[in-house]
C-alpha cells in the first residue's frame, strides 16, 4: 500500500486519487493542497471529507457567509489563500475576511460609507484590493467624494445620495455612468 503523506493538484485530480482502492494507495491522513483557480466552498468541503489532514486551497471565490463557514471549519485552512469575495463587503467585514489570511482579499462589491471607505482604500493592495470593486457609497457624497472613490477602482460608483453645490451636481451628474453613477441618489443641494 501507498500511504500519501501530502498531495498537491487540481479537485478532479485530487478526487481521483481518493477513488483508488485503499488497499493500494491512500490519502487518508495527507495534508492537501488544491491548486485550481477560485475554489469553492463545496469544493473545499469535498476534499476535506477525504483526509484528517489540513486542507488548504491556492485560490478561493466565495461569498462571506461561506468563507466565514470554511474559515471555522475543522481540517481547512485559509491562513495563506487569496480569496476573492463575491457579494457586497462592508470595511468591518472585509477586515473580518483579512484575518483569515496572509495572502490577498480581493473583494468585488463594496457598499459602505464615505469615511469607511477611505479606510479601506488605505489598506495595502497586498491585503485587500478593491481596484475593481463594484462601488455603493451608502451616506451623502460631494462631486470631490465622488471623484476621490472613483479613482480607487475600475468598476462603477454608485452614489446613494448626493450633496453638492448646484454647478459641483451637475459636473458630478455630468461623470459617465459606467464610473460614477447617481441615477437613483437622493439629492442635496447645498447653496
Amino acid at each position: 500500500q501507498v500511504t500519501l503523506t501530502s498531495v498537491s493538484d487540481t479537485v478532479a485530480n485530487i478526487t481521483s486519487i481518493d477513488g483508488l482502492t485503499t488497499t493500494e494507495v491512500t490519502m487518508a491522513g495527507a495534508t492537501v493542497s488544491i491548486t485550481d483557480a477560485g475554489v469553492t466552498k463545496a469544493q473545499l468541503d469535498t476534499v476535506n471529507g477525504f483526509t484528517t489532514g489540513t486542507v488548504t486551497a491556492l485560490t478561493v471565490t466565495e461569498d462571506r457567509a461561506d468563507l466565514a463557514t470554511l474559515n471555522g471549519t475543522t481540517g481547512i485552512s485559509l491562513a495563506t489563500t487569496n480569496i476573492t469575495v463575491t457579494d457586497a463587503v462592508s470595511l468591518s467585514q472585509a477586515q473580518t475576511i483579512n484575518g483569515y489570511t496572509t495572502g490577498t482579499v480581493t473583494l468585488n462589491s463594496v457598499s459602505d460609507t464615505v469615511s469607511n471607505l477611505a479606510t479601506l482604500a488605505a489598506i495595502d493592495n497586498a491585503e485587500v484590493t478593491i481596484a475593481g470593486a463594484a462601488i455603493s457609497v451608502s451616506d451623502a457624497a460631494s462631486l470631490a467624494n465622488a471623484n476621490t472613490i472613483n479613482a480607487y477602482t475600475t468598476g462603477t460608483v454608485t452614489l446613494t445620495s448626493a450633496s453638492d453645490t448646484v454647478s459641483n451636481l451637475a459636473t458630478l451628474a455630468a461623470i459617465d455612468n459606467a464610473e460614477v453613477t447617481i441615477a437613483g441618489a437622493a439629492i442635496s443641494v447645498s447653496d
